[in-house]
């Protein structure tokens, strides 16, 4: 049996071949960046909004403890600059019903812990409190 090759006709997906490229290279560049767990965009995002870092264990505690940050993070940061100007190094936020042990010097929000957790609780080494 022969086969005449003029015969056969190519297969086309319908977009040029340096369509399809360029949309494989965007996919291979998603996937790439996608490779970020959740706490390392969440700490991206907070820090960007305010100013403030976040330590990995406060990024854990906010997420599994339910911390609603976004809304609280203008007044965190008043009591930030409420604690740096008193001259604390470490300090206890309040605000609202959550508290966050915050550097105060790096300006780094060491952990979190929101209303259901906050009784029984007790918070040492640091040397001033802030209700914001």
């Amino acid at each position: 049996m022969d086969i005449n090759i003029n015969r056969i006709q190519p297969i086309t997906t319908g977009l040029a071949p340096s369509t399809a490229t360029a949309q494989r290279a965007q996919w291979q560049d998603k996937s790439a960046t996608s490779t970020q767990s959740f706490g390392d965009i969440l700490k991206t995002q907070l820090s960007e909004k305010s100013g403030l870092n976040f330590s990995k264990h406060a990024i854990a505690r906010i997420s599994t403890r339910g911390v609603e940050v976004n809304e609280e993070l203008e007044r965190l940061q008043e009591g930030v600059e409420t604690a740096s100007n008193k001259g604390l190094n470490d300090a206890l936020i309040l605000v609202n019903n959550s508290a966050y042990i915050v550097n105060v010097p790096n300006k780094t929000v060491v952990t979190a812990v929101a209303n259901g957790n906050l009784r029984g609780s007790s918070f040492t080494n640091i040397d001033g409190t802030v209700i914001a």
